[in-house]
């Protein structure tokens, strides 16, 4: 391919950083006049993006989400600690294997040696924090001329990817004040996370932090050892089933629940909404009502509020019709 932008320095940092187990190694770069190319190991699963999107590979699971996501805090880490800073954190930029448990980072054309910078607009606009972005309308505005950290906005990415990671939802298309879910969240971003996520009190303090503006942003360390302290992501199924219908979605579509919804067929429109609905009966919307849960099958299980047995009743998914599993 014809010579990129920064090929130079992109494969000079790559090659740096290539001794790490999760940073795809750079083997050797061969030059033909104007074109170059990068010798660099094949990753057979694909892209992060791809696992997630397309495959669903970690659906619910905290333990292999906590697993993918430490190894990515894990490859950053070992970039900051020479002083080398991605700014292009993303789904796409990393790789995997074939079962994707384990992850490469890779793609340091955006990458940078200076600790504090005033390249704005580097990156991709859902990852980059807003330091990155304040004048992403507006370039000739004096605040474009406003330094940033690279290593926080760094820190600021691995939330939106973590995000991907464990819902599956990309939270906004960047943090300006253009962006109106961005404008929810700053609002109030503790009510945000609440309302859309069926994600534990636990976590979304967590992700509170690293979406922090500085200096109170949480460090990469603090990150990881907090991650790594988490055992469970998720709300237990009883706290679900009482929460937003976005909350729920997202959990249906995502979380411990999918397995039940594909299982029932029980995703449906209803109005200007998704609604969760035994297929054969029109849904009535706004009751909690019971399920009886008689079924043996495994796969039914995550479902099941812990403690619960067979035969049992328990409120349920608003927009449900009474149906027996």
């Amino acid at each position: 391919m014809l010579r990129p932008f920064r090929w130079e320095e992109e494969s000079t940092l790559h090659y740096f950083l290539s001794d790490h187990p999760n940073i795809v190694t750079l083997h050797e770069n061969i030059e033909l006049g104007d074109y170059a190319a990068s010798l660099l190991d094949y990753c057979s699963g694909g892209s992060l993006h791809d696992m997630i999107y397309d495959y669903l590979a970690y659906a619910g699971d905290s333990a292999r989400i906590k697993s993918i996501f430490l190894q990515i805090v894990d490859a950053v880490e070992h970039c900051h600690t020479n002083y080398i800073y991605h700014r292009d954190l993303k789904p796409l930029n990393v790789l995997c294997n074939e079962d994707g448990s384990q992850i490469f980072l890779t793609d340091f054309g955006l990458a940078t040696r200076l600790e504090s910078s005033q390249e704005h607009t580097i990156g991709t606009a859902a990852y980059m924090s807003p330091g990155t972005l304040k004048c992403y309308r507006e370039k000739d505005s004096p605040q474009s001329k406003s330094p940033y950290s690279p290593e926080a906005n760094d820190v600021w990415s691995l939330g939106v990817l973590f995000l991907d990671l464990a819902c599956a939802d990309r939270i906004w298309e960047a943090p300006t004040s253009t962006d109106g879910r961005y404008r929810e969240f700053n609002e109030d971003s503790s009510a945000f996370l609440r309302s859309h996520y069926p994600l534990n009190n636990r976590t979304r303090a967590l992700l509170l932090r690293i979406f922090s503006p500085q200096p109170y942003r949480i460090s990469l360390k603090a990150l990881r050892e907090e991650i790594a302290s988490i055992d469970d992501f998720y709300l237990p199924d009883c706290e679900i089933a009482s929460a937003a219908i976005q909350v729920q979605k997202n959990a249906m579509r995502y979380g411990p629940w999918t397995k039940l919804a594909e299982k029932l067929n029980i995703l449906h429109r209803h109005g200007d909404r998704d609604v969760f609905t035994d297929s054969g009966v029109d849904p009535s919307v706004g009751e909690l009502v019971d399920i009886n849960l008689t079924t043996q099958e495994d796969e039914l299980l995550p479902f099941r509020p812990k403690g619960m047995k067979d035969g049992q009743f328990t409120p349920c998914i608003v927009d449900l019709d009474p149906f027996t599993i």
